[in-house]
């Protein structure tokens, strides 16, 4: 189980709840997996993600930290037309620094492929038409880098076909925040109004795809696309493992919860806010629903832990929600 926890200050300065409340709690996962966000690298989830590209699936298996470095993984399987594949190559962006490794480490090389013009690691490995399992491909960088969108190539007999799939960095940012509106203007004020960890925003293109990202600890998320015209959705129901069944049952939606959002360029601002009900968390209060716990500091400010996120220190004023940020 997990605890998800929020800080009501009511009338009278009285200190009435930091609510608690328990549910199922999900498998942990890497990127492309399902959970609950670590404190410093949130996951994002990749709904329906697999490629086509001549005649192979390109599957995009996540985006991992391992001992300070990041590992984007893929799979490459067939579909059972002929002929097989010979080549499969990442492209390695501008923004991405230099590769620690790969793997398979054999047959591989980074080159610029004259058929395509993409820079990257190649491999020259084959996989067969009718292998639907496929072959497991990674690149390992140093440092953090971000999920963006790379084009790749796959080579089978005679013919080259290129794609877009999920990878280091490249793209333009489509990104925002869901936040506490604490004075219900459906606007964010950045310099007093928190934001909300553990929600999870649709990214949705034009043919239907829909990538996911959870909301990291100061409430923010971030997509990186080439391009497109897209909507980004915050849905109520359909994450149990999340926070957003949680919004719904304890939050007034003060701004619109479907956006749209072109790149190029950057989109930025592409928020959410919510207002709390406060009076239905009084309820669940007193009946035993929620539990609080609180403490001060000696400087008089409130003292709080949001799980899966960092400690936070905040100044609470008469009946504001104050969140972690």
């Amino acid at each position: 189980m997990f605890t998800k926890r929020i800080l009501i200050i009511l009338g009278l300065g009285l200190l009435l709840a930091l609510a608690s409340c328990s549910v199922d709690e999900g498998p942990t996962s890497i990127e492309s997996g399902s959970g609950l966000p670590s404190p410093v690298n949130p996951p994002a989830k990749i709904f329906n993600s697999d490629v086509n590209i001549n005649n192979f699936i390109v599957g995009f298996d996540g985006r991992t930290l391992v001992d300070g470095n990041t590992v984007f993984t893929w799979t490459v399987g067939g579909t059972g037309v002929e002929p097989a594949l010979s080549h499969f190559m990442v492209q390695l962006p501008e923004c991405a620094p230099e590769p620690l490794s790969f793997s398979p480490t054999n047959s591989v090389s980074i080159n610029t492929n004259p058929n395509t013009g993409i820079y990257g690691v190649e491999w020259h490995l084959n996989v067969e038409a009718d292998d639907s399992i496929g072959r497991q491909y990674s690149i390992t960088f140093p440092g953090t880098v971000p999920l963006g969108e790379v084009y790749s190539s796959v080579i089978s007999g005679n013919e080259t076909g290129v794609g877009i799939i999920p990878g280091p960095c490249q793209g333009y940012e489509i990104s925002g925040r869901v936040f506490v509106d604490a004075n219900e203007n459906g606007q964010r004020d950045p310099d007093e109004e928190s934001g909300i960890a553990n929600v999870i925003i649709e990214l949705i293109d034009s043919t239907g795809h829909v990538s996911t990202m959870a909301t990291d600890q100061y409430g923010d998320y971030s997509f990186r696309k080439l391009s497109g015209t897209f909507t980004v959705n915050l849905l109520l129901v359909g994450y149990p493992a999340y926070f957003n069944e949680d919004l719904a049952a304890s939050f007034d939606v003060t701004t619109i919860l479907t956006r749209e959002a072109t790149v190029p360029p950057d989109s930025p601002n592409n928020d959410f806010g919510f207002s709390p009900q406060a009076q239905e968390i009084i309820i669940d209060l007193e009946t035993g629903v929620l539990i609080s716990m609180v403490s001060r500091s000696s400087s008089g400010k409130v003292n709080f832990v949001l799980p899966h996120t960092m400690v936070g220190e905040t100044v609470c004023t008469m009946g504001q929600l104050c969140w972690d940020s």
